[in-house]
């Protein structure tokens, strides 16, 4: 499915609204080929599978591609920690 925005430019002289061209929606695109990403304060597993795959629901993608780094529940994972990106 293809989501879009539209942009509405408000003027302030009265109520009339301008509507222009629609344009897609950015989406990031699937990794082609492995990499790496360091943790940052604030990241969680479903974050980063939202950034790099655009579904946060392939966390568990990079949970099994890193069992050892992480070393036990999903939801914690520490600034520093340096994560494999595979390829799905």
């Amino acid at each position: 499915m293809l989501y879009q925005t539209k942009i509405v430019d408000i003027q302030d002289s009265g109520l009339e609204a301008v509507i222009q061209e629609t344009r897609s929606a950015e989406t990031s695109p699937e990794p082609t080929e492995q990499q790496q990403y360091t943790v940052v304060e604030g990241d969680c597993l479903w974050n980063i599978a939202k950034k790099f795959y655009g579904d946060g629901s392939k966390y568990t993608e990079i949970y099994h591609a890193n069992q050892e780094v992480i070393k036990g529940s999903p939801n914690v994972i520490y600034p520093g920690q340096v994560l494999v990106i595979p390829v799905v």
